[in-house]
Order: C-alpha cells, then sequence, then structure tokens
C-alpha cells in the first residue's frame, strides 16, 4: 500500500533520552501506522528533519525512538508537540521541492568522465563529471562519453542528449540535483509536494511487475501444455496422422523457444513469455490451414508423377 499525502501519520515527541546525540522517545498516533527505519520528520510546512525510527518494543508497538541525522537541525523539536512524518523515499522529494534553491534550466550533454576500476573485479566505477582526483592519484581514468544520462530527482524520468528522452532540464547550483521539465513545472516550481498521481503510477507498475510471469514458471506451464496436447494427439484412432501432425507443431514450438532465448534472454517480453507457454496452442490453428494445403499439393503431386511415370511407360508424352 501507498502512502495517504492527506492522511500522514502523526508522530509525538515524548521526550529526550540522550541530549548529546540527540535520541529522542517517540509514540505513533496510532498502532496501524507504518513508519519505520529512515523517514522525515515536518517540523514546519516547509521543512523536514530526516533521521531514523526504531520501534522495538513488542509490547507497546507504538512507541519508540528517533535518531535525527547529524546534518539537520533536531532543536526545532518540541516535546510534547505531534508532528506529520513521512517515508524516506517520499520525504526525500517532497525536501527536493521545498528546499530554497537557485534552478537553472540547461540541455544534457554527453560528458567524459573519470572512472575507477576495482582491482579485484575489474568493474568500473564512473564518477560526477564535477568529480577531479588529485593530482597524484593514479587510480582513476579517463572514460569517454561514460555520463550519458541523469535522472529526475523527482520521477526518476531519464534526461539525456538521446531522440527517445528529453535533453532539456532543471539544475540546482548548490548541490546539483537534477528534476525534468515537467517535475520542476508540477512540483518544484509552486513548491508543491502533492505526488499523489507519482505514487498511483508507482504502484501500478510494482502490481503490474508483481502479475508479470517468472521465464522459469512460463517454460513449466508451456512444457505441461505440450505434453498434455501429444497426449490427447496420440490418443486418436486415426492411424498417428493427428499425432504426427500434432509433433511438427512441437517442433516448430521448440524451435521458436530456442530462437526467443538465444536472441532476447536478458531481455524477453511478455509477449515472449506467452509464445513459451502457449505458443502450441497459437502454433495449432495456424498450422491446420497450412498442413491442409501442403496435403491436397502432395497428393496432387503424387498424383501427377505417378501419370507422367504411365506415359512414359506406354510410350507417350503428356
Amino acid at each position: 500500500m501507498g502512502i495517504d499525502l492527506k492522511k500522514l501519520p502523526k508522530v509525538k515527541i515524548v521526550s529526550v533520552l540522550d541530549n548529546d546525540k540527540k535520541l529522542f522517545a517517540v509514540e505513533l498516533n496510532s498502532a496501524e501506522s507504518s513508519i519505520d527505519g529512515y523517514a522525515f520528520i515536518f517540523t514546519t510546512p516547509k521543512e523536514l528533519i530526516y533521521g531514523k525510527f526504531e520501534f522495538n518494543n513488542q509490547a507497546e508497538k507504538n512507541r519508540g525512538t528517533f535518531l535525527p541525522d547529524e546534518s539537520d537541525d533536531s532543536s526545532t523539536l518540541e516535546t510534547g508537540k505531534e508532528y506529520d512524518c513521512i517515508e524516506s523515499y517520499w520525504g526525500e522529494r517532497a525536501k527536493l521541492v521545498l528546499e530554497d534553491g537557485e534552478w537553472v534550466k540547461t540541455q544534457f550533454k554527453t560528458q567524459d568522465a573519470y572512472g575507477q576500476r576495482d582491482k579485484k573485479t575489474g568493474r568500473l566505477t564512473i564518477s560526477h563529471p564535477s568529480f577531479k582526483p588529485e593530482a597524484n592519484d593514479k587510480s582513476w581514468e579517463i572514460v569517454k562519453g561514460a555520463w550519458d544520462h541523469e535522472h529526475c530527482g523527482i520521477c526518476w524520468e531519464t534526461i539525456c542528449d538521446h531522440e527517445c528522452h528529453s535533453s532539456a532540464y532543471y539544475i540546482r547550483t548548490k548541490d546539483e540535483q537534477c528534476v525534468c521539465e515537467k517535475c520542476f513545472d508540477k512540483y518544484v516550481s509552486k513548491k508543491n509536494w502533492d505526488f499523489t498521481d507519482l505514487i498511483k503510477g508507482k504502484e501500478s507498475n510494482n502490481t503490474k511487475s508483481e502479475k508479470t510471469i517468472s521465464l522459469r514458471e512460463a517454460v513449466i506451464t508451456g512444457i505441461i501444455i505440450d505434453f498434455v496436447l501429444l497426449l490427447l494427439a496420440s490418443m486418436i484412432m486415426d492411424g498417428g496422422q493427428c499425432f504426427h501432425f500434432t509433433f511438427s507443431v512441437f517442433g516448430g514450438h521448440l524451435a521458436g523457444n530456442f530462437i526467443v532465448m538465444c536472441r532476447r534472454f536478458s531481455r524477453m517480453t511478455k509477449g515472449d513469455k506467452d509464445f513459451i507457454r502457449y505458443g502450441m496452442l497459437m502454433l495449432i490453428p495456424l498450422s491446420i490451414p497450412i498442413a491442409i494445403v501442403a496435403a491436397c499439393y502432395a497428393e496432387w503431386l503424387y498424383a501427377t508423377l505417378h501419370l507422367n511415370t504411365f506415359y512414359k511407360f506406354i510410350g507417350l508424352e503428356k
């Protein structure tokens, strides 16, 4: 379930447990609220404090602690007061929208960047183009065209200079945070952090992802369907014609599966997996008219060859 921005969970500051660490005892307004781990507290409608919530008390599940991040000022938290809180994922986006800063519109261009290769795995880690290593540090190397895209800090849309994406975006000068044009106009420029549309889209994508069948499940389903069809065909008393036809279709299905897996194994689509599962059911009705035409042609060819042989035998040429 996603968050309801109009009904954010509220947390009450009960007491200060440790003045040095700024550790607070807190109480959620409802045992049904699900804030645990890292999240944000709204100290004002436009200011947030980031920190870690822990609720380990089984007897009182709505009582726990809150440890603010060192970089945030927790002096504004008041004992006995209730505050709205929001989970880390959406809180980061809300803070990006609400924080003051100068935004500049620009066009993305692919850039060279420094990369550092892991000595054990050989994996190359690319740094931001603004990073410049120390002159005597030889572990970094320049990688041509390495920085080829950015992501919007709100909707995570890809920003690049390829034709399939927009290259225009806004960048915040103080920390180089990026947002796409659409999110800047809808959220940042209006200081609006009502991400209801984004939340619905994220939940919809998660639902689709959960319903997406795995390759293993597709293969198992396909094997079962193919076996059942071959078994049924073998039980038809027609001298084995139906079985031979079904077995030929089965061979075509196997060949199709092999081609799909070889060419698109790492980027298999839903249609590919549907073919692996239901390919026999798709191919049989398509193969029937082909088989009829092929049988008629074979019969005609057989008759023609026999007539020509007969004509030659009696000394006549057709």
